[in-house]
């Protein structure tokens, strides 16, 4: 005989907890030269010191394009980011997922492709021991560029295209 949903055995299972909140979206750019330079800029927060190139992407807004216009606004140097060396999932002290951080793949070059007076000020080729005492993910972005190993960043299932339109109204399913 055939059950029904009154004599299942099993009760029914208990509703998942909903993000209510939108997801904060990181990247943070990772150039290097063969030599074992990266591109940097000085962090505002700690006298001397360093950080690479990141920012926040906003509501709507491609990865890719953010970390683009980032490394100009930031560096005054073009970088080309369409993969990711290393992607982590933050979650709050609820559990629930609160950020999405991304390092991207600035590309590698021979030597530092600019000389420092053609970056912005606060930007420089940084000896890459400097990033010795990185965060994890950092480390593991570093990791997976010395193995090669790299993933393509997609929207939507697909390679975001140059022209990455802005944002018109609520977001609709495909």
């Amino acid at each position: 005989m055939p059950q029904t949903a009154t004599d299942s055995p099993s009760a029914p299972s208990p509703e998942l907890p909903r993000i209510t909140r939108p997801l904060t979206v990181r990247v943070t750019l990772l150039a290097t030269t063969r030599d074992n330079h990266v591109l940097m800029v000085r962090d505002p927060h700690v006298e001397g010191g360093w950080q690479l190139p990141s920012g926040t992407v906003s509501p709507g807004d491609c990865p890719v394009r953010t970390a683009q216009r980032l490394s100009v606004s930031q560096t005054g140097y073009y970088q080309e980011a369409t993969h990711a060396l290393a992607i982590t999932l933050e979650h709050g002290p609820s559990g629930l997922p609160i950020a999405l951080d991304y390092v991207l793949d600035g590309g590698q070059s021979d030597i530092p492709p600019c000389d420092e007076e053609t970056l912005t000020a606060g930007a420089g080729w940084r000896p890459m021991r400097e990033l010795l005492e990185s965060p994890p993910l950092v480390q593991n972005a570093l990791l997976a560029l010395a193995h090669g190993e790299r993933v393509p960043v997609l929207v939507n299932g697909d390679q975001p295209p140059a022209s990455w339109p802005a944002p018109e109204g609520p977001d609709e399913p495909a």
